[in-house]
């Protein structure tokens, strides 16, 4: 997953109790897609503390090595893999920033499109 900076621009210190990865797929049943989420997993849960005007790069990595065969085997055609990086801060705001990301995991170019 590509890096994040992340920079505070106030005049005080920004701490956020931790940072995570949602990461999710679509759901598929009997061969077809149900247009529902699927929650592949989280990552673990990290600190971070911005002081005023700190800029930090943080890193996620994600990896959906064991679910590949099962969602090859499903989605034949390739899938995507979407999710949120989260942050929630010490006062217990959760989500009090989100950050989507969206890969896909396949030859996107082959896909077949029907109108």
């Amino acid at each position: 997953m590509p890096r994040k900076h992340f920079i505070n621009v106030v005049q005080k210190s920004v701490a956020f109790s931790k940072y995570y990865a949602t990461v999710l797929t679509d759901k598929a049943e009997g061969g077809k897609i149900t247009l529902g989420p699927r929650e592949l997993y989280k990552t673990n849960k990290q600190d971070i503390n911005l002081a005023p005007n700190e800029v930090k790069e943080v890193t996620i990595t994600i990896d959906i090595s064991k679910f590949d065969a099962e969602l090859s085997s499903e989605m034949i055609n390739g899938y995507f893999v979407d999710g949120f990086v989260h942050f929630d801060t010490n006062d217990g705001l959760q989500n009090a920033l989100s950050i989507p990301f969206l890969g896909f995991k396949g030859k996107f170019a082959d896909l077949e499109w029907k109108l």
